[in-house]
């Protein structure tokens, strides 16, 4: 996976699930976050439970999945079975070291790349102007996550034999469903990496 792709699914995902090891064990949490290949940025309570995770280990693992379309068994075959119903997305399982922020302005520019994920059209005072946000940068948690380690994982169908491949590719196309478009892009995409990996 190139690292425009890893981009495109960090600036896209609407969440992350946030694996963190505590006193209480193991536990995976939903977040949002924003970031790139250096660092992803999340925030929360002071007091709470991932924050009181994050100050017994600071280690951390990050899954984050794109989503492409549900594929029914008879999409690839004919056969009847159930076996070839599946799902196909793109991962990122990113490993790091989570800090969490004291500086008003770390924090504030942080927060403000969460606003601008989530909130691209604006319509909101700028987190630069301390100021007005000091009193909610303050009772904030906000985490930064040092990437160490990022591991992409693909499935598009890109290492299916032509014919169930294109067969898949038809029924998609039939069905046309958004999602089902962007599938079909996505799946020539790394069909063309696959080859090209294979001959370099």
């Amino acid at each position: 996976m190139d690292e425009e792709t890893i981009q495109r699914i960090l600036e896209t995902a609407p969440y992350a699930s946030l694996a963190l090891r505590g006193k209480e064990g193991v536990s995976v949490v939903p977040v949002s976050f924003a970031g790139d290949t250096e660092a992803i940025y999340f925030h929360g309570k002071r007091g709470g439970r991932k924050m009181e995770a994050i100050r017994q280990s600071s280690h951390v693992f990050v899954s984050i999945v794109e989503l492409g379309s549900l594929i029914p068994s008879y999409f690839s075959s004919e056969e009847g079975l159930a076996c070839p119903a599946t799902q196909f997305f793109a991962s990122l399982e990113i490993e790091g070291v989570a800090r969490e922020l004291h500086s008003l302005q770390e924090k504030a520019r942080a927060l403000e790349m969460l606003m601008q994920k989530y909130q691209p059209e604006g319509g909101y005072r700028p987190l630069a102007d301390e100021s007005r946000y000091a009193n909610a940068l303050e009772a904030t948690a906000v985490v930064a996550i040092a990437v160490e380690q990022i591991r992409p994982k693909v499935k598009y169908g890109q290492k299916l034999p032509a014919e169930r491949w294109e067969r898949i590719c038809r029924f998609l196309a039939k069905r046309r469903s958004p999602l089902d478009l962007e599938t079909l892009r996505r799946m020539e995409h790394y069909r063309k990496e696959e080859k090209n990996n294979e001959n370099p």
